[in-house]
């Protein structure tokens, strides 16, 4: 149930009274080019939002205060419009990270540069990833990492724990933290 206090800011924000400072992680699409065993977000939802409309929402959002958003998906730099939604929102002053599976990072750059981090989705080493995510994924996603880091963004690695990688998670923050990258690890 929402809190009365919070429906009353949101009204007020409304009014233009007074915005509060908001985050929000936005999913551009379910669609993806990657099909991972445990994930949905790989094909694309019969009612994604058109342009106008996504522009309208994140305007929205801007109005009420938002601050920071973090781009999401399926895979967010699949996005027709990714370019274009990046600049919208970082012309606004607001801070944009994007969680991506990393293998378009190296043709996006110029959109890449734009950010304020990069969190890149990895389920270990090589055959634990490559298990999950596609043969040749692990490679990809590791020049994403460094195409990024190398572009001056702060990277991240974020891991999901499951039965496929449990024994691996030592191996994992070892060649993260030989890469000088941070690893978050989360459960599905």
């Amino acid at each position: 149930m929402i809190s009365p206090s919070i429906i009353s800011k949101g009204l007020v924000a409304r009014l233009g009274i007074k915005t509060y400072p908001l985050s929000l992680t936005y999913e551009l699409s379910w669609r993806c080019n990657l099909a991972c065993s445990y994930c949905d977000r790989h094909t694309p939802m019969r009612s994604e939002l058109q342009r106008e409309d996504i522009f309208k929402v994140l305007g929205e959002f801007h109005k009420l205060g938002m601050r920071i958003t973090n781009l999401d998906g399926g895979e967010a730099l699949l996005h027709r419009n990714i370019d274009e939604i990046v600049e919208w929102l970082v012309q606004r002053k607001i801070t944009v990270t994007m969680h991506t599976n990393g293998m378009l990072i190296p043709n996006k750059l110029d959109t890449i540069r734009k950010l304020s981090g990069v969190k890149i989705s990895l389920d270990g080493p090589r055959e634990n990833h490559d298990a999950m995510r596609g043969a040749g994924s692990f490679d990809k996603a590791l020049v994403g990492a460094k195409a990024a880091k190398s572009a001056g963004v702060p990277v991240a690695f974020t891991c999901t724990v499951g039965r496929h990688n449990i024994q691996t998670i030592d191996a994992l923050i070892a060649m993260a933290e030989e890469l000088d990258i941070p690893v978050i690890f989360n459960r599905p």
